[in-house]
């Protein structure tokens, strides 16, 4: 059997933010992962904040994530970032929505996460062929 999904640590990439609270003491972000053409995003978990495990600090971080099937907004982003607007689903595209609250043990703001594609099979396969390759 050829396995169809392949799992990749990386880096999520910021693409809007907000600061509120007393000495900017909440973040709320929201960032995507890369993509490498026609792939879906089936898992995205070991969600790192700083080189911190978010789900070892569920106290300081909320975090919404997205595999790319989604069809509204994230109404914590649509409330809390300013422009933000409900055309911001992100349909296809995997995300995660974040609120932070500061702490000095987070060592930056770099999020990582274990993503694991589901390969999508391109336009014309045949169902009844009797060889099934791995697309790359």
């Amino acid at each position: 059997m050829i396995s169809n999904s392949k799992t990749k640590r990386l880096q999520a990439y910021f693409i809007g933010w907000h600061t509120e609270g007393e000495n900017s003491e909440c973040l709320y972000v929201a960032l995507i992962f890369p993509s490498e053409g026609p792939i879906d995003v089936s898992v995205i978990e070991n969600i790192e904040l700083g080189g911190i495990q978010i789900a070892t600090v569920p106290e300081l971080i909320t975090c919404h994530t997205y595999v790319g099937d989604q069809t509204d907004v994230d109404e914590m982003l649509l409330e809390k970032i300013p422009n933000w607007t409900d055309n911001y689903f992100f349909r296809d595209i995997a995300y995660l929505a974040i609120k932070a609250k500061y702490d000095p043990m987070f060592d930056g703001v770099e999020v990582y996460a274990d993503v694991t594609f589901t390969k999508k099979l391109p336009l014309g396969f045949n169902i009844n062929s009797s060889s099934i390759q791995e697309i790359e």
